[in-house]
């Protein structure tokens, strides 16, 4: 069986473009290959650096309360608010903790899937 890093390495870097590029033309080709690479790349394992710049956010503090930096949501405001370590609205990790959970979440997605 194939291992997830020999998939990307055909895809990316496989001799098959070479081989069908005769009858598809130079354009084509280079869209293909642009293409497969997209695919490739997508197929890698997650980063801790990735999520924590797509899917994190921080509480912010305003007059009104506390809110998500992303999108805005705000907490009932009180002396003991309990800040989640997920925001309830847009679901962006508001903390490491949550960054943690996120990357055992995509660790076991990952191995279900080997």
């Amino acid at each position: 069986m194939m291992t997830l890093e020999e998939a990307v390495e055909l895809l990316c870097y496989g001799d098959w473009l070479n081989v069908i590029s005769e009858h598809i033309g130079k354009q084509d080709t280079e869209r293909i290959a642009k293409a497969m690479c997209i695919v490739g790349n997508a197929l890698r394992p997650v980063s801790r650096q990735q999520v924590e710049k797509a899917w994190t956010a921080e509480w912010t503090v305003d007059e009104f309360g506390h809110k998500c930096s992303k999108c805005g949501e705000y907490l009932p405001d009180g002396e003991d608010v309990r800040k989640p370590q997920f925001c309830p609205e847009c679901g962006r990790a508001m903390t490491d903790e949550a960054v943690d959970m996120v990357m055992e979440r995509l660790e076991a997605l990952k191995d279900a899937g080997d």
